[in-house]
């Protein structure tokens, strides 16, 4: 891992704050599922392949707060049958003009397409992106006040004495689906973790603010303000997980799941109470 001192860093680029040294959010939930599993992929480095799906959200997000960016970062294939000569050709030529950048489809280009024009005509949304005050992409490590460790974000957006904005692509934009998701993908912590570290740097920000964009046509957007709960909620988990992975740290133990006992296990609870509705 790279060394890095705390700091704001704005040229940063997505590798190397990746690559940089530093608890991120998605440590910080593999931290609460499993310490066993954060070593492995954040310390042993196994299994890091970025998907598909990583790889259109990340060319997502560039499109919408870093548009200028994208061409530099992204080259879209051009359809061509691999499996004949000529295919090959027009493909290994374009292989070697894309050099390092991302390789999208074209149907993966206009999936994009489609949903950053979706944001930026939203009546809500298309202001909150393009806020001329706005700061995109930077790179941002503190020291953690409690453990010392040092803890990284990369905020989509922040808007300086507003807010934090966080764009999320999923399947169903609606309020309530995007509850479950926010529980689902631990974007409640994201909140909390962002909001903290945030104003440790010293941003005035008193709201995190969801821009979710469906992934199909017609493209459905929703706009969503993470309550004081959410934020309360994410940021004690936070808080519990820097002090578990202090710990592990400090004995180099990494527990799994129940490793010291035999636990119980349970039905869900709507799954009880459906069955007990039965009569």
């Amino acid at each position: 891992m790279k060394t890095v001192e705390p700091g704001i860093y704005p040229e940063m680029s997505n590798e190397d704050y990746h690559a940089s040294e530093g608890i991120s959010k998605s440590g910080i939930s593999l931290i609460l599922e499993s310490p066993l599993k954060y070593k492995s992929r954040y310390i042993d480095l196994i299994g890091q392949e970025t998907t598909p799906a990583m790889a259109i959200g990340s060319a997502t997000h560039t499109a919408v707060f870093e548009p200028e960016k994208f061409d530099a970062e992204y080259a879209v294939a051009p359809k061509c049958d691999k499996r004949t000569k000529e295919g090959k050709a027009v493909y290994a030529d374009f292989l070697q003009s894309s050099g390092e950048r991302t390789v999208i489809s074209e149907d993966d280009d206009a999936q994009i397409a489609g949903m950053v024009n979706a944001v930026s005509t939203h009546p809500v949304a298309g202001k909150i992106v393009s806020n001329p005050s706005r700061i995109t992409e930077n790179s941002i490590f503190v020291k953690h006040q409690a453990t010392g460790l040092l803890v990284k974000i990369r905020p989509d957006c922040l808007i300086d004495g507003f807010s934090i904005v966080d764009l999320k692509t999923t399947g169903n934009a609606s309020a309530g689906a995007f509850s479950a998701t926010c529980a689902s993908y631990t974007y409640h912590i994201q909140a909390g973790m962002y909001m903290a570290v945030a104003k440790q740097h010293g941003f005035d920000v008193d709201e995190f603010i969801f821009v979710v964009v469906e992934k199909t046509p017609p493209f459905a957007v929703g706009v969503y303000r993470a309550d004081k709960e959410m934020v309360a909620i994410g940021y004690d988990e936070f808080e519990r997980a820097m002090e578990i992975y202090a710990t592990c740290l400090f004995n180099d133990q990494w527990p799994g799941y129940n490793d010291d006992n035999m636990a119980l296990v349970s039905l869900p609870s709507w799954l009880v109470r459906s069955i007990s509705l039965r009569g």
